[in-house]
């Protein structure tokens, strides 16, 4: 019987654990924007050799606590290094973030959750670690699938681990806005925060492992209530373009709130964000009409005219 060569690589160690780590800038941007008082509590869930945690650390003084966690001994003693001399209190946690989450989740909450969290698919991610975190997730009201990646666990959680008006901003894989997976994570998130940014790139922030990111950032947070909040996104070429904007509200598009709380339609697991904000926009150029919720919309109606910042 024939045998045929594989070019397919054994995983390596870093893909096994999902550690692509943050370019400093970046993370320098995300904290600039979620850090909002020297005092504020923040914690990083995986917080790898430590880009955020010492792009936080500038931003706080002896008021202030990160709480970082990182389940490998030798990234953490590299985050160690990289916040060294830096006057806002360490909580340094070296172990699992499931693990130590529902020790997390009885604590006093935190103003900020920041990071990367890992990209591990549902093959890689160890079947205990994965148990641990479902059991959670369930506990907090999810529904987590066998075939998640991690990022969505340590999303959620982290979101949970978060005071009234609390922020989160994270980069996270852009598969948030397409698959099935991640698609009760897609209709939470105008629930959980009164305001949602979503900043994708159209050239490779990590290109080393051709994956696409978006910027997940989430403002206000609150108890899970039902009523939707506002949802903005934002395309720009690169890394570069939008470090040089002067705020992240530079160009933003606010999707009317119309289309969000329509869940069965703007939410559905079966289409992408980007698919459905195409779709919409494009009713200004359409002849007839289209009806959303009961209401019709006239033939040329813009849905975001008015939604420009």
């Amino acid at each position: 019987m024939p045998t045929f060569e594989t070019n397919k690589q054994s995983p390596t160690s870093q893909k096994l654990r999902g550690g692509y780590y943050t370019p400093r800038a970046l993370a320098e941007y995300l904290c600039r924007w979620a850090v909002r008082s020297q005092s504020d509590r923040v914690i990083e869930p995986s917080c790898g050799d430590g880009s955020f945690v010492s792009a936080a650390a500038r931003l706080l003084d002896g008021n202030g606590l990160i709480t970082a966690v990182e389940i490998v001994p030798g990234e953490i003693e590299k985050a160690r290094e990289s916040a060294d001399g830096a006057q806002v209190r360490m909580d340094w946690r070296c172990g699992s973030f499931f693990d130590m989450a529902p020790s997390l989740l009885e604590g006093r909450p935190y103003d900020v959750v920041v990071g990367n969290p890992p990209f591990i698919r549902f093959q890689y991610f160890d079947k205990d670690e994965r148990e641990r975190a479902f059991r959670l997730l369930r506990s907090s009201g999810y529904k987590p699938t066998g075939l998640a990646n991690a990022w969505i666990a340590f999303v959620q959680l982290s979101a949970e681990l978060l005071r009234e008006g609390g922020r989160l901003a994270m980069v996270v894989p852009a598969e948030l806005l397409q698959v099935r997976y991640a698609a009760e994570l897609r209709c939470r998130l105008p629930m959980l925060f009164e305001d949602v940014y979503i900043v994708a790139f159209d050239e490779l922030i990590f290109p080393q492992i051709q994956q696409e990111v978006v910027l997940l950032l989430g403002e206000g947070r609150r108890r899970y209530s039902g009523i939707c909040g506002r949802l903005h996104t934002r395309q720009v070429a690169n890394g570069e373009a939008l470090l040089a904007e002067a705020t992240m509200s530079d160009h933003l598009i606010t999707v009317p709130v119309l289309l969000i709380a329509t869940h069965d339609i703007y939410f559905h697991p079966n289409y992408s964000f980007w698919f459905l904000v195409l779709l919409f926009s494009t009713v200004s150029n359409s002849s007839g009409s289209l009806s959303i919720c009961g209401t019709e919309l006239p033939a040329g109606a813009s849905l975001f005219g008015s939604y420009l910042c």
